[in-house]
């Protein structure tokens, strides 16, 4: 609480400022890129499956923002590499991380 009140107050208006009252208009951006990479993109997967339990190819796709193409091939990447492991059939796949031994 004394946080709040010991913050600064806001700077106010000069007194010559105007109101707006519709503003409207667009932002263009021109070049601009933006992409994970692969092992970026394979970091979040497992990330997210740490915080979830289990992850799909459309949840990953979200997570990445990335095509299906892209998600399943790292989800697939990283099942050849026996970081997670995938339940289910190729419509209804979801992956988990493998369990580890000893454990059930």
């Amino acid at each position: 609480v004394f946080e709040l009140i010991d913050e600064p107050e806001e700077t106010p208006d000069a007194a010559d400022a105007k109101t707006l009252e519709a503003v409207s208009g667009q932002v263009q951006l021109t070049n601009v890129a933006f992409s994970y990479t692969p092992e970026q993109r394979q970091e979040r997967i497992l990330r997210y499956l740490s915080r979830h339990g289990e992850i799909s190819s459309s949840d990953c796709m979200g997570v990445n923002v990335c095509s299906r193409y892209l998600a399943q091939g790292d989800l697939k990447q990283l099942r050849e590499q026996g970081r997670i492991v995938r339940l289910g059939g190729p419509k209804n796949a979801v992956y988990v991380l493998p369990k580890k031994e000893g454990t059930e």
